[in-house]
């Protein structure tokens, strides 16, 4: 039997038959405003709250700081439980502190803060 991790997002956990195959990678694309951001924090959140599974949010072009502001407002507040679990990676502030890592390429300081 394949493990599976569950979406909480109401309907699609048994659409697949009881989540996401774990290892599986998954893109979740669409027009902007269509809330793809939301659904994919929502799960990393439900798993971090409910099941204690680590996750890592990657955003590419809103700040961590907006980002948790605006899913605080969808009821996705970060508390001290949640922020040990739930990571997330603001690729701007990367792009923002290159000049400060020296000679690393941005992918090299990329896959550093991932394995942090």
């Amino acid at each position: 039997m394949v493990k599976k991790i569950k979406t909480y997002v109401r309907g699609l956990d048994e659409q697949l038959e009881g989540g996401i195959p774990v290892g599986s990678i998954v893109l979740i694309t669409g027009q902007p405003g269509t809330m793809k951001s939301s659904i994919a924090y929502s799960m990393l959140y439900s798993n971090a709250k409910f099941d204690g599974r680590p996750g890592i949010h990657i955003s590419l072009e809103q700040s961590r700081e907006s980002l948790v502001e605006n899913m605080s407002g969808l009821g996705f507040v970060v508390d001290k439980n949640i922020n040990t679990k739930l990571s997330i990676l603001d690729l701007g502030f990367i792009r923002k502190k290159m000049m400060q890592v020296g000679s690393q390429t941005w992918l090299e300081v990329f896959k550093m803060y991932t394995q942090n």
